[in-house]
């Protein structure tokens, strides 16, 4: 993946470049370091999608918490 699809996923999913190096544990400096490569792992477009659909999920979670006993 391109460092540009990547920021385009960040920016999709609401995240900027500091929050996604402290959720995913990844040194900010490494995850800059990517753009001079011009190259992301392959890991990172489904670490993005799952925390999207975590999100998402969250959401309808507080919304039926009231009716979950």
């Amino acid at each position: 993946m391109s460092y540009k699809n990547f920021e385009e996923l960040l920016d999709n999913a609401n995240l900027n470049k500091t929050e996604f190096s402290k959720l995913s544990e990844i040194p900010y400096q490494t995850v800059m370091n990517w753009n001079n490569s011009n190259s992301v792992p392959k890991w990172v477009a489904s670490w993005i999608k799952n925390y999207e659909e975590a999100k998402d999920l969250e959401k309808i979670v507080q919304i039926l918490k009231p009716y979950i006993k």
